[in-house]
């Protein structure tokens, strides 16, 4: 909490008018917009490859406790929408390697198992 309100500080020197707009707008992501269900945020964890939220947070540094809160209440609109752009772009990124592996019978997904790529 310190390095928040020391970060605040520090970029409070530079506010704009216009800042006041994406305050507001942050303000409403987290406590207004209705927040991705626990459930919702298990399905897409799912299709990411990972068995639960833990497994998810552990893959990508994050803290059990944060892994397990989410995992309980779910996640903010915002992270949502970074969550389902990143299920989006492996969706695109597995069309791609289908195609791929259809038109050059090169197999993309052992390299990608080999090298723990999403």
């Amino acid at each position: 909490m310190y390095d928040n309100l020391k970060q605040f500080a520090r970029n409070s020197r530079s506010f704009r008018a216009s800042d006041v707009r994406l305050m507001y707008a942050r303000m409403h992501n987290h406590a207004i917009s209705p927040r991705l269900s626990p459930e919702k945020l298990l399905e897409i964890v799912n299709r990411l490859g990972f068995k639960d939220v833990r497994a998810f947070g552990d893959k990508i540094g994050l803290e059990p406790h944060i892994a397990e809160s989410w995992a309980r209440f779910g996640i903010s609109h915002d992270a949502a929408m970074l969550l389902q752009a990143l299920l989006d772009y492996r969706n695109r990124l597995n069309d791609a390697m289908q195609d791929f592996e259809r038109n050059t019978q090169i197999p993309l997904d052992i390299f990608f198992d080999e090298h723990q790529l999403p």
